[in-house]
């Protein structure tokens, strides 16, 4: 397990979790690379439900824990960060 990957509000969400049951269709997350994924790693990130190109190193996500944990465990993959909402600057 590579839970050393998860930001804090992961972890704490992934905590929560255990308590009350996921949902079926997971959590939003964002998932950075150390530097933009070759062919292969692309392949295998999509494998795992990340839609990844060969260009950035910052990609969104909506994985189950399980796949949370196989993505954590994929060397490429620098860190998972819960998403956030993002918020209007001014009203």
């Amino acid at each position: 397990m590579s839970e050393t990957k998860f930001d804090i509000p992961l972890t704490m969400a992934l905590a929560v979790a255990k308590d009350v049951p996921m949902s079926e269709a997971g959590v939003d997350v964002t998932v950075r690379t150390c530097s933009p994924p070759t062919e292969k790693q692309v392949a295998d990130l999509e494998k795992l439900g990340v839609r990844a190109d060969t260009r950035r190193t910052v990609f969104a996500a909506r994985l189950s824990e399980q796949q949370l944990q196989d993505v954590a465990a994929n060397p490429c993959v620098l860190r998972i960060s819960l998403s956030q909402r993002l918020k209007a600057l001014a009203k």
